[in-house]
């Protein structure tokens, strides 16, 4: 998966947060289940040339190994798009009222992960150790809203060595197993002198110098010196995906603990 990853490490001192436990094993229940997909786009729509490219590469089996590739190409090729959408989609209200939409009311594209970087959020550093494992059957991307509060999380299960989107599911940050992070996170990405605040001291950090070619510095850093050089951190509309596998590729990672007085980072990689 091309594109740049923005990592975050949220770290609690005594729980970590852990991912989903997802519901029951699905491909046991694949010869029962009613399914309807659009295999195409239509013959009037032109399709662009990364689309053309993508849709080549979908042919072949591999699209289905990592996840990281899969989705890659599900939001930016639409004739496969279309091909790997369950229809009916069980689809959660963020009233909690349940229904089902067939490919005439389903109408969101995930265009939201079509940006420069997507965001990842890890419980332990120990989850990215698990990168390149093909035998993950159900992942969740996650559309987190920081302005309104809100997020939808986009199911997908492995069906006949295939992955398919299954249900969408929307609700309030607070309902979340990482809201006490994300309403941190609202703070520190959109407030200077928070941000400012919630760095240690001292700060190790291990990046290329920017004064430098080819040198990297590693070491500990004082917070006013990090403040001067930090990089833009994403606010808004941000993205997690939530399975075992945790693909990367060009990577900042920024490293958060809670301890006494709250949520500090702690360790910036890039």
């Amino acid at each position: 998966m091309s594109g740049k990853i923005w990592c975050a490490f949220a770290l609690l001192m005594a729980v970590c947060l852990g991912g989903c436990r997802w519901g029951g094993e699905t491909q046991g229940d694949e010869s029962a289940q009613d399914t309807t997909t659009v295999d195409s786009v239509s013959v009037q729509e032109q399709l662009s040339p990364e689309e053309e490219m993508l849709e080549e590469a979908a042919l072949s089996p591999r699209v289905d190994e990592l996840f990281d590739d899969f989705i890659y190409t599900f939001t930016r090729a639409r004739g496969f798009r279309n091909s790997r959408i369950h229809f009916p989609v069980i689809v959660t209200a963020i009233d909690g009222t349940v229904r089902r939409e067939s490919s005439r009311e389903w109408n969101d594209n995930m265009s939201f992960l079509n940006g420069e970087y997507t965001t990842r959020f890890y419980a332990s550093a120990q989850q990215m150790s698990l990168d390149e494992d093909t035998t993950q059957v159900h992942a969740s991307v996650e559309k987190i809203n920081l302005q309104d509060g809100t997020m939808t999380s986009y199911d997908f299960q492995k069906m006949q060595g295939k992955w398919m989107l299954t249900a969408c599911r929307h609700q309030h940050i607070e309902a979340s197993d990482m809201a006490d992070f994300l309403q941190f996170y609202t703070t520190f990405s959109t407030d200077s002198a928070y941000r400012h605040e919630s760095v240690s001291k001292n700060l190790h950090v291990s990046m290329m110098d920017p004064d430098q070619d080819d040198q990297k510095i590693d070491g500990v850093i004082q917070r006013d010196q990090f403040s001067a050089m930090c990089p833009e951190v994403p606010e808004g509309i941000i993205t997690n995906i939530r399975y075992d596998t945790q693909s990367y590729g060009m990577c900042e990672s920024f490293t958060f603990e809670k301890g006494s007085n709250g949520w500090k980072l702690v360790n910036y990689e890039n």
